[in-house]
């Protein structure tokens, strides 16, 4: 039997057979534990530090992760005589976390992190289809290399 994920996401092309197995094992992983963070979803501290070199890895993009999963998605999609796209951003605040360089600010001038913007195809009963596209990004900085802050 196939699992769901084998079936969402196969085909991802990463130009690596290697890369596109270690994909089913991390999301396998992931969805075996959907609350756990990469140290968290495997057994030992070897597994971790490989999904670490696989996300390190310029072949894996979320384009390329993403590929496979917005095929299935308009493969579902077409079930449907009309599907909803709704539109999401998500601040991911990492004010906490101690290595931040780079990082614009939030809606919270005083936070910073990223923007994750989210398209989420759903049927018209409210059933999620699949996501079509994701961007992460973040807010510049001004030239002095601080947050901005609001007028």
């Amino acid at each position: 039997m196939v699992s769901w994920v084998t079936h969402e996401l196969l085909g991802a092309d990463f130009h690596d057979l290697r890369l596109t197995e270690r994909l089913l094992r991390i999301v396998e992983r992931f969805a075996a534990r959907p609350a756990a963070s990469i140290p968290h979803i495997g057994d030992t501290k070897a597994e971790a530090a490989a999904t670490y070199r696989f996300f390190a890895n310029p072949a894996v993009t979320v384009d390329a992760i993403l590929q496979p999963h917005r095929l299935r998605t308009a493969q579902r999609a077409a079930e449907h005589p009309l599907v909803l796209v709704a539109q999401d951003t998500t601040e991911i605040n990492l004010t906490t976390h101690d290595d931040t360089a780079g990082l614009g600010y939030l809606s919270d001038p005083q936070s910073h992190g990223l923007l994750l913007h989210n398209l989420l195809c759903i049927s018209p009963a409210g059933v999620p289809l699949g996501v079509l596209d994701q961007r992460a990004w973040v807010r510049p900085k001004d030239e002095r290399g601080k947050r901005r802050t609001r007028n």
